[in-house]
């Protein structure tokens, strides 16, 4: 056993910004314990404490070698308790960086085996210097030109090194819903949706370009897939690409709540490329990062400017990490085709949501054009020319959960949607019982009790669209338009409600069958081979039926359409029905009752080698 003092110095950064005031303090190191034995790797074990010997929660602790250069990080938890990992044996600092407190860096050290270290800090509140509204914008490589801008981004800095200290930890397991929506704006339109939860470790979430990459091509690219997006993640943020291309001003917020500091960024220069521009929101009393909004610049979207961007926004866990618990990127998809745009036009007047695939699809930060668009004209960067649309990509992900060690640190509040189905019929509406309820864009699905309800639990607060249907709905005709149910925070909890209207069986069955249905049974059917959808295949109808004059028999004939599907209206209820089809020497045949209510039925028939 043995023990040391280790003296502190100022950094750097700060002494250039303080040194007329000739501040200085410092960190008291003791190392209070030693293993005996050297390691292939030496671990300091090491916890923090103020100057009332109260545990130092949430402080970047960086481990430096002769060079100044990081070797390793962490962030003190609960009990202010650190671990960091050298490879080598040498000499090496210790610094500490706290939000609202000055940077403390310890003397030199040797350091040969694992070790246990407690760091006694003297407690030295960052004082801001005023925030001029006329002052000058801070380009990073010029601290001294704006003072109160350059130390709020030292605080934003501290509080993203924490989050990203955290996302590599791991200790923490997350689970996250995942989502893509795109919106119309000038129709009031939200279609292509698609949700998902996930559960990782470490950095999962999204990824931007390394900074040298974003540097060369920007922020946005044009590919054979469309237009790419490149959202800012925090190693983008932290990289001295970003600061040696942005410059800063800190302002007082605009918003109603007085307690914001908001820290403007923009990029330095003339822009060969789209860039990023935004603010940094931090909480005026503890200077902690709450979140970032950044917008696409030097874009050749002509519109609002803030519409093409994103946000994340940030969370300190009782743990003392930081974690990213909402990130998001906006991106505008070049205009679509004529036909399209009058399609959806015309759906919007008829109170149709237009939806025409509301299966899941895969979340992509892409957008795409529609395919009569003139893709390769479409410019990227302003100086190129300017095009608009109302479509945007909504694409990002929320955090649900994070866990330390299976115990569960922090999780979002959710709530439920409630959803009432209404059935349309010639004598009124009435509760739509047993009807099935789908989640647009994932794979939960809900039935109806007795009143036509149903309800998705577990949702965070956003948009969404839900659809209904029924056993013979769904036989007649997919779903054609969604609803959307806006889940919100309310006095109560998180809710949202919907209602859904659907057309009675027997107006569906008319819609389907059109004016000369007579209310008789309808067929709906495929016609398959080793599995594959036939098309063209001649499918014979045999109605036998018995009426006042005894047993009756009837024949028809029918072709399967480009995917193998056929229906037949005005198929007898009483009585049986045989179905043949016969294609290139394989054949099948199927017999048909209809049960008593039932007006509906499936058929499939599946082809054989030898026709019966």
């Amino acid at each position: 056993m043995f023990s040391s003092t280790l003296h502190a110095t100022e950094d750097e950064n700060v002494r250039l910004v303080h040194k007329i005031t000739n501040l200085f303090w410092f960190a008291r190191v003791v190392v209070i314990l030693a293993s005996a034995g050297a390691a292939q790797a030496q671990v300091i074990h090491g916890r923090l404490v103020s100057t009332n010997a109260a545990p130092t929660v949430g402080a970047v602790v960086m481990l430096l070698d002769s060079s100044e250069t990081q070797v390793a990080r962490s962030v003190s938890n609960e009990s202010g308790s650190f671990t960091l990992a050298a490879k080598l044996p040498a000499t090496y600092r210790i610094r500490t960086l706290r939000i609202g407190y000055r940077p403390v860096t310890s003397d030199p050290f040797v350091l040969t085996r694992d070790t246990t270290i407690l760091i006694a800090l003297v407690d030295r509140p960052v004082v801001l210097a005023p925030i001029q509204t006329k002052a000058a914008s801070l380009c990073m490589d010029r601290p001294d030109t704006n003072l109160a801008s350059f130390e709020i981004w030292e605080e934003a800095k501290t509080t993203l090194l924490a989050a990203a200290i955290t996302a590599d930890d791991p200790e923490y397991q997350f689970s996250a819903m995942y989502h893509s929506r795109r919106v119309y704006y000038d129709v009031g339109l939200l279609d292509d949706i698609s949700l998902g939860d996930s559960t990782f470790t470490a950095r999962a979430s999204w990824r931007s370009l390394p900074p040298e990459q974003l540097k060369q091509t920007g922020y946005i690219t044009k590919g054979d897939s469309g237009l790419t997006f490149v959202p800012p993640d925090i190693d983008v943020l932290l990289s001295p690409y970003f600061a040696e291309t942005h410059c800063l001003k800190a302002r007082t917020s605009s918003r109603r709540d007085a307690n914001v500091i908001a820290l403007d960024f923009a990029p330095a220069g003339s822009l060969a490329h789209v860039e990023i521009a935004g603010t940094l929101w931090l909480d005026a009393r503890t200077l902690e990062l709450q979140s970032l909004d950044y917008r696409f610049i030097n874009f050749a979207f002509r519109g609002d400017d803030t519409l093409p961007g994103g946000r994340l926004e940030f969370v300190r866990l009782p743990t003392g990490a930081v974690v990213t618990t909402s990130w998001v990127v906006r991106m505008p998809i070049p205009p679509d085709s004529p036909a399209e745009r009058r399609r959806l036009g015309a759906d919007a007047k008829r109170g149709s949501s237009g939806i025409a695939d509301w299966t899941s699809r895969s979340s992509q930060v892409n957008a795409t054009p529609g395919a009569d668009a003139p893709w390769a004209d479409i410019p990227i960067t302003a100086n190129r020319g300017r095009w608009t649309s109302d479509a945007v990509r909504v694409t990002g992900g929320e955090l649900r959960q994070v866990r330390r060690d299976s115990a569960v640190v922090w999780s979002r509040p959710t709530g439920s949607a409630s959803i009432s189905v209404i059935v349309r019929g010639e004598a009124g509406e009435y509760p739509g019982a047993n009807a099935e309820v789908f989640l647009v864009g994932s794979d939960r699905r809900a039935v109806t009790d007795d009143r036509g309800r149903a309800a998705f639990d577990g949702l965070l607060p956003g948009k969404y669209l839900v659809v209904a249907t029924t056993s013979d709905l769904k036989l007649l005709r997919p779903p054609i338009s969604a609803t959307m149910i806006n889940v919100v925070s309310r006095s109560g909890g998180i809710s949202g409600e919907a209602q859904v209207r659907l057309d009675s069986p027997a107006e569906a069955r008319r819609a389907v069958c059109g004016k000369n249905y007579n209310d008789e049974g309808v067929i709906v059917g495929e016609v398959l081979r080793a599995g594959v959808a036939v098309p063209h295949a001649n499918v014979m109808i045999q109605f036998e039926a018995r009426d006042s004059t005894g047993k009756t028999t009837n024949y028809a004939k029918i072709e399967t359409g480009e995917n193998g599907r056929f229906r037949i209206c005005n198929v007898p209820l009483i009585g049986r029905t045989v179905l043949r089809s016969s294609v290139e020497g394989a054949g099948a045949s199927v017999e048909v009752v209809f049960p008593e209510g039932r007006f509906v039925l499936p058929v499939t028939l599946n082809l054989s080698k030898a026709a019966p």
